[in-house]
């Protein structure tokens, strides 16, 4: 795979789902670490103990929890830690750059500055918003909000629906990064970053949800109705980051439009319509 131009490896320490995240026992990551830093690649890992998180899962199915506190009931903090822990010391240990996926909580933070005084290991913690772009997750139970509401829009205009469905009320804001700046970053950060201080990725255009819903119609060119049910949540009211430290410490800034990105993304989903929603 290598030969062939494979520049990272991805895996998972939780069994979401047989074909896209399997779970890889810790003796195999390591044989697969081993290989990869060889060749001085990167492993990503999605990083939840599996174990834990069923554990939880079944405690929050038996009490009967369904709305929206089920997800993080199901995964509390030690489910990610305790897996971060099990990757940093198999990166650790094999030599292979590591990645772990998830690090939401701070002793995440906390364990990488740890590795880092006690063994050298140069961690640093890179923080973006929402990711978007080609190929992404269009899988309307797990996608984000990007994705899904392409979708929607796109199999509305196929439909010739009268309305579009939207949760909330449109009034949250959000910041989103296109793919390919975030891999920048990402690279850029790895070459000449190696500071514990926690560097923000965003593309630093904040936008509503409902403009951006506004926007997404207008690509796909979907001309029917949008009604927003007021009973749904719309989540945290703002999410937007400064970003300047990733100027100032490894020259970065995202280059791509919040309207280019989604144009982008709307003309790989429309190229690859079956393809996006199978998988």
């Amino acid at each position: 795979m290598v030969e062939a131009g494979v520049s990272a490896f991805k895996f998972s320490t939780f069994n979401t789902d047989l074909k896209r995240f399997p779970r890889i026992p810790p003796q195999d990551l390591y044989a697969c670490f081993k290989e990869i830093g060889r060749f001085g690649l990167a492993a990503g890992v999605h990083n939840e103990n599996d174990e834990m998180v069923r554990a939880a899962m079944a405690n929050v199915e038996a009490s009967g929890i369904t709305d929206y506190r089920a997800h993080a009931l199901s995964r509390p903090p030690v489910t990610e830690t305790l897996a971060m822990a099990e990757v940093y010391e198999l990166g650790a240990q094999s030599g292979c750059s590591t990645h772990v996926v998830h690090c939401s909580v701070g002793r995440g933070y906390d364990l990488c500055e740890a590795y880092r005084q006690q063994y050298g290991m140069n961690g640093i913690y890179l923080t973006p918003v929402n990711l978007y772009g080609p190929r992404d997750n269009f899988d309307l139970e797990t996608s984000h909000v990007i994705p899904a509401l392409i979708r929607k829009c796109w199999e509305a205009k196929q439909s010739r629906a009268a309305e579009v469905l939207a949760w909330g009320t449109g009034s949250a804001t959000r910041e989103f990064l296109y793919v390919e700046d975030a891999a920048e970053a990402m690279v850029l950060a790895a070459e000449k970053y190696a500071k514990p201080d926690l560097v923000n990725l965003g593309s630093g255009e904040e936008i509503s949800i409902r403009h951006l819903l506004e926007q997404i119609r207008s690509l796909v060119g979907y001309e029917g109705a949008i009604r927003w049910d007021a009973t749904k949540p719309d989540g945290q009211p703002r999410r937007c980051l400064d970003t300047s430290r990733a100027l100032a410490e490894f020259g970065w800034r995202a280059k791509t439009t919040l309207r280019d990105g989604l144009r982008e993304t709307i003309r790989w989903f429309e190229s690859n319509a079956k393809l996006a929603m199978r998988a």
